[in-house]
Formats: structure tokens, sequence, C-alpha cells
């Protein structure tokens, strides 16, 4: 049965990052990419710290939303290939900066999701 739930799961965040793409491809892939990142950091920062220690939801839910749902909806080979082809345009800054925003902004977000999961565990 968590196969089947984090199948579903997985199918919802496939889904909305293909949405969230489809809006950015006209701007920028590379947006999108970190947009999509930067909310999966901030989730799983929220899933681990809120959902996963409430004893009334269960541990599966859980582990199909984290795994399945942001599993599907973060992407770390898409993120690795725009910086390869960004190198390998010459936009070495680019590539450079995208690299380093990914990093630090995704570990303030993943920080930003464990605060507000345990401020919101403390009022649960």
């Amino acid at each position: 049965m968590d196969e089947i739930r984090i199948a579903l799961f997985g199918f919802v965040g496939g889904l909305l990052r293909y949405m969230v793409i489809g809006y950015f491809i006209n701007h920028s892939t590379v947006l999108g990419t970190l947009i999509i990142n930067l909310i999966g950091c901030f989730g799983l920062g929220l899933v681990n710290h809120f959902l996963a220690l409430q004893e009334r939801i269960p541990a599966t839910i859980t582990l199909a939303i984290g795994t399945g749902l942001i599993g599907a909806f973060t992407t770390f080979s898409t993120f690795t290939y725009d910086i390869f082809n960004l190198i390998q345009q010459g936009h070495y800054l680019d590539a450079f900066s995208y690299l380093l925003s990914s990093i630090i902004l995704g570990l303030v977000m993943s920080y930003l999701g464990v605060v507000l999961g345990d401020n919101l565990r403390k009022k649960v």
C-alpha cells in the first residue's frame, strides 16, 4: 500500500513540476527549476518537522508526501543539467551564481520550513 501512496503522490508532484516549468518556459527554465527546488526544500523541512512528528498522521502519509510528492516535484538532475548547459555556453558567472544561490537559498528555505514546522507542532 505504501508503494501505491508514493506513486500517487509522485504523480501529483510530477504534474505540479510540469505546470510550474510550463509557466516559466517562456522566461527561464533555470528560474523555474530554482523555484521548484526552493519550494521543495521548504516543503521537506516542514513535512519532516511537523507532519512526521504528528501522532495522528500515519507515517506512510508523511513518507508519501516527502518521497512521492516532494521527491517528484523537485529535480536535482535538471538543476545539474542547467548548470552544465550554462557552462557549455560560456555563461560561467550565471552557472556559478545559479549553483551558489540554489545551495544557499535551499538551505535557507529548508531552515524556514523546519522552523515553521517546529512552531506549528508546538501550537497543535
